[in-house]
């Protein structure tokens, strides 16, 4: 990806009401609010006292070549605000901050969403809308949750960046209204990046700029080869003759042997990195097994410390525990398995505790970790660290002590602005349902939205989602359901099972073979897109817009994407469905399961999309065409298109566990 240094940009302020205009040549590419403050922030908006304030005007200027210093009246008399807008090569840098130099509990900014066209970014949220202006946002407090970024982008070539671990508030669209908004909290200045460029593939390529290309490319294994989690089959009931099991279980099924996954819960307990000796008698020996079988292993790990562990004291006792400032003591928060400390990787006795601890896990024979937790929502309250850190900072300082120490097969789910680090991040846990409410469309949605703010190297979650880990008394997937799970994950960068797909009728799990096997002929693709992701930051699953950003319907798209450069792929979201609409953009294309050609653009109603048959596309004349068309055509050929029924379960195997929260 390229784009010049200098963008032709132009910005304009209105003096009352205060209005920011930002123009890419002459066509607008953004524009401030120009409506009063009601209850949120708007221009300048700043809160003292619980009460809202906003800015009303300009009253004084200072402009020069660098840019503009705004003195502004605001509806309280007795305070102006101030706005430096600086100049830079590829946007605007704007600072509010009010003249008396005193803190606010809020000071924060407003945009007109329609000034912008469609709107990107900001991360996992429930429903998880593509673009977000398709439904509403609220995040108030914007605390990390999952994969997550201060990162907005637009259609029409603008985007907003606080580069910041200061605790935000964020609402897009929030009841209808129109607006983005965003406030930071406890602070006497508000400051955040305005970029622009022509298209929204060129303002992508200015956003790595200020995040940073990925530091390192995945092991090429982890492209090719299945992840299996015991988590769903086995959530927190583990043993080492159930892991065994397990594998024996893949590789009798005739899957393709990959990367088995030791989830919760081995150890005695939560904070103790090792094995429990009566469930696990023989790690060494269990490892050797797996290796025998074709298998690589990983750990799953978290920084929570139960309070009933052993851990916890020792812990305590060095000082590698985040503290509650207000006692001195470690301090505690609740997360889904108990109450527990958080394990301070600023402090140097945490981070060799730590490092230590999962060594000695690698020297026995593990290839990598499945990191857990980071979330800003589970820290302790009133938290002191070592070295002391924004509200923000725990999700950075944690994948920053991953990728220092153990970056290989390293998998999170948690992310702030850490792009730089290039590791594997997976989407939160998904529901085992259809919709954008965190179900198989949602798993698409997030896909796009992790691109989109620069993680590149993605994991769907695990097929065929949670299952019944959050919710025992919810209903065992569907055939239909898992099969669409699995043609969804399967023409994604990594692909993960957990819920065996061996208690599901013979005609079921041969059609989860067959794409399991094809996803590892996808291999050398995958690896090559990861290694462009590596190199010039392009996404590996990219929305429809990177192939032709002048398209206008390629932005509204939100069940379809690229896989690489050269692969069109349109998943079944919809329960029941044997056809979807496609959009095809402009070009030469190919249906990979008939040969039939297409030149877009077209949108194709009614395509065929059977259970099993998942519409897939080829672009002609292309890099990868014919080695794609040799790595799918024959495996396709083993697909039974069609074959599995709408409303059927024929699971019988539960493995419920009701959480915590």
């Amino acid at each position: 990806m390229h784009t010049p240094d200098r963008v032709n940009y132009r910005c304009e302020v209105d003096a009352a009401p205060f209005v920011l205009r930002l123009y890419v040549g002459d066509r607008l590419v953004l524009q401030s609010s120009d409506r009063e403050g009601d209850g949120g922030p708007a221009p300048g908006a700043f809160r003292r006292g619980g009460v809202w304030h906003y800015v009303t005007g300009v009253v004084a200027e200072d402009r020069d070549h660098h840019g503009m210093t705004l003195r502004c009246a605001t509806t309280d008399p007795t305070v102006q605000m101030l706005a430096t807008i600086s100049y830079l090569p590829d946007g605007l840098r704007v600072r509010w901050e009010p003249a008396d130099g005193l803190p606010c509990e809020r000071i924060g900014d407003a945009y007109d969403l329609a000034s912008s066209g469609h709107w990107y970014g900001h991360g996992y949220h429930e429903p998880q809308w593509w673009p977000l202006d398709n439904g509403q946002v609220r995040h108030d407090p914007f605390l990390c949750n999952n994969v997550q970024s201060p990162i907005w982008l637009t259609s029409g070539g603008a985007g907003i960046v606080v580069p910041t671990e200061e605790l935000l508030a964020v609402s897009l669209n929030a009841d209808g209204d129109g607006l983005f908004r965003v406030a930071m909290a406890d602070v006497t200045a508000f400051e955040y990046l305005v970029l622009v460029d022509d298209t929204i593939v060129d303002l992508f390529a200015r956003l790595l700029r200020v995040v940073g290309l990925p530091a390192r490319v995945p092991p090429k294994e982890v492209f090719a080869k299945p992840i299996y989690s015991t988590w769903t089959q086995y959530p927190r009931d583990l043993t080492q003759q159930k892991v065994l099991a397990f594998a024996h279980a893949i590789v009798d099924s005739d899957l393709p042997a990959g990367i088995l996954e030791i989830d919760e819960k081995y150890q005695p307990s939560f904070g103790e990195i090792a094995f429990d000796p009566v469930t696990f008698p023989d790690p060494a020996g269990l490892l050797a097994e797996l290796r025998a079988l074709g298998f690589a292993a990983t750990l799953w790990t978290s920084p929570f410390i139960n309070t009933d562990s052993p851990a916890f004291a020792e812990l305590a006792a060095m000082g590698g525990l985040v503290k509650d400032r207000r006692t001195g003591l470690p301090g505690l928060l609740t997360w889904w398995a108990g109450e527990a400390g958080l394990l301070d990787v600023t402090s140097p006795a945490g981070e060799r505790w730590y490092a230590d601890k999962l060594r000695a896990m690698a020297d026995l024979g593990f290839v990598g970790f499945k990191f857990d937790g980071g979330d800003g929502k589970y820290t302790p309250a009133h938290a002191r660290y070592f070295v002391p850190q924004r509200p923000q900072g725990f999700a950075n300082r944690y994948l920053e002590f991953i990728a220092t120490h153990f970056p290989d097969y390293a998998e999170s789910r948690t992310a702030w602005m850490a792009q730089r680090e290039g590791l594997i991040t997976r989407e939160g846990g998904k529901d085992s349902v259809w919709g954008l409410d965190n179900g198989l469309h949602a798993l698409v949605t997030q896909a796009l939205t992790q691109a989109i703010l620069g993680y590149p190297y993605l994991i769907c979650d695990m097929v065929p989602g949670r299952v019944q880990t959050r919710f025992p008394d919810a209903p065992l997937p569907t055939d239909e359901l898992f099969v669409r799970w699995t043609e969804a994950s399967a023409f994604t960068p990594i692909l993960q099972f957990s819920y065996g797909p061996w208690h599901y009728a013979p005609e079921t799990l041969a059609v989860v073979r067959a794409y399991a096997h094809l996803h590892g002929a996808l291999g050398e693709y995958l690896y090559a897109a990861a290694e462009e992701a590596h190199r010039a930051g392009t996404p590996i699953v990219r929305p429809l817009f990177f192939h032709d950003p002048a398209d206008p319907i390629t932005y509204i798209v939100d069940d379809a994407f690229l896989l690489g450069p050269d692969l069109l792929v349109a998943p079944v979201v919809t329960e029941g469905a044997a056809t979807r609409d496609v959009y095809l953009p402009a070009g030469a294309w190919r249906d990979a399961w008939t040969g039939d050609a297409y030149t877009g653009p077209l949108k194709r109603h009614a395509h065929p999309a059977p259970c099993p048959g998942i519409p897939l596309f080829l672009r002609e004349d292309a890099a990868w065409t014919e080695t794609l068309a040799a790595a799918l055509t024959p495996r396709l050929r083993d697909i039974p298109r069609g074959a599995i029924a709408s409303g059927v379960t024929t699971a019988t195997y539960r493995a419920t566990l009701r959480r915590t929260i």
